[in-house]
């Protein structure tokens, strides 16, 4: 029975000394004025970063309740968009607080339901009190705000959204230039949507709308017009727009070819490069200027291409290809066969890296990410993709509280 009582108990002195290793690391990059946290990993590779989630994330915690408080705070950026070092600072402060009642009171732990009873009352606290300032006492100044400065405010709540949440992940130089370029980087990507739209689309195609590049000053960022594969061109022509583009996702020959059943060897080559060159030819009578490719094709297919003057992009990511096939409203031939259209293509060289640029029709842009090291490209793009997340996350709860 006395085992099952410690069992049931709770000691508040291994929550505070479990959260204290976790407050002193985010407590140095708290606030504008905060630093960074350098890691350094047995392979020589460093990490810079103030981000509070990637710091919590990339320490080794073994304690269970350690990583018990990680998931939670995982789970609140999740929903937020932002908060982590807040709420490991509040975390903290909440359980020396009740601490200190408890030693006040000759207590060493609370039970579980005492513990419950208390989670309850904070959480009644949070939803009936904070919730009331929030409606009676901000959102009639909003409401107001909105009404007379609606051309204004898109810009300025987007300005701030991004502004605060860069300024607590990385140097204030720094933040100032990713702030211009994401702002940037929205009002270029925004056509005929609103806001919530926008930024939803951006938040979610992320990983194919944006380009990194090592080598290079944070300040050599940019936003370029179209998609940017980070790839060279295979075989490369100059062509006019608009332009018929094929996209493959097998080789040429098996995407294209027919089941045939054969006897010899040398008759099942000349067979299929009678189909090979069948299916060539059928791209030349369609009009096909480009293929995009996600795999390496035979050299037969690069030989066709130079003589034809048909420029040829390989190894494309798949993800850019799925991408460019859903907004572009793709021809389909025969599965996994599209034919879309674009409006360019071009030669771009990035730093030391070639890379293609593909123009489409959907006003989409891509993001052109720069650091002088690995580390501090990985920094800035978690920094430029979180601040998407968390103006998500902020404009929508914005809209709803205030918009409506």
């Amino acid at each position: 029975m006395q085992m099952q009582q410690q069992l049931e108990c709770v000691s508040l002195q291994v929550c505070v000394s479990v959260l204290g290793p976790l407050e002193s690391v985010v407590r140095r990059c708290l606030g504008p004025e905060g630093g960074s946290v350098l890691f350094t990993r047995d392979t020589g590779e460093t990490l810079i970063s103030r981000h509070g989630q990637r710091v919590l994330s990339t320490l080794h915690l073994e304690h269970p309740m350690a990583r018990m408080v990680l998931d939670c705070v995982c789970a609140h950026a999740k929903s937020t968009g932002d908060g982590t070092k807040s709420f490991i600072l509040l975390l903290s402060a909440l359980l020396r607080a009740i601490q200190d009642s408890a030693h006040m009171r000759r207590k060493a732990s609370w039970s579980n339901p005492a513990l419950q009873n208390l989670a309850n009352r904070l959480m009644a606290l949070s939803r009936n009190e904070l919730d009331d300032i929030i409606i009676h006492q901000v959102t009639p100044y909003a409401s107001s705000y909105c009404s007379h400065h609606s051309d204004k405010l898109e810009h300025s709540i987007l300005d701030y959204l991004i502004s605060g949440y860069i300024s607590g992940r990385t140097g204030a130089g720094q933040a100032e230039i990713l702030k211009h370029i994401l702002c940037e980087f929205y009002y270029k990507s925004k056509r005929d949507q609103n806001t919530t739209e926008t930024i939803s689309f951006i938040h979610s195609h992320f990983n194919v709308l944006h380009t990194r590049v090592a080598g290079l000053p944070v300040g050599c960022s940019e936003v370029i017009e179209g998609l940017v594969v980070t790839r060279d061109w295979s075989v490369w022509t100059e062509l006019r727009g608009p332009i018929k583009a094929l996209v493959l996702y097998e080789s040429f020959g098996s995407s294209l070819g027919d089941n045939i059943t054969v006897c010899f060897q040398q008759d099942w080559l000349s067979r299929t490069e009678s189909i090979t060159k069948q299916k060539l030819a059928y791209l030349l009578e369609l009009q096909v200027n480009v293929v995009l490719s996600s795999v390496k094709q035979p050299e037969c297919v690069l030989q066709w291409a130079r003589m034809n003057h048909v420029a040829l992009l390989e190894c494309v990511d798949s993800d850019q290809l799925d991408f460019l096939c859903n907004i572009n409203f793709p021809e389909t031939l025969s599965h996994p066969q599209h034919i879309v259209m674009l409006k360019y293509c071009k030669r771009l060289q990035l730093g030391g890296l070639r890379c293609a640029q593909l123009g489409i029709y959907s006003n989409a842009h891509t993001l052109v990410l720069c650091a002088p090291a690995p580390g501090l490209l990985d920094q800035t793009v978690c920094v430029s993709r979180g601040s998407m997340e968390g103006s998500y996350a902020g404009w929508r709860s914005f809209a709803c509280r205030w918009c409506v």
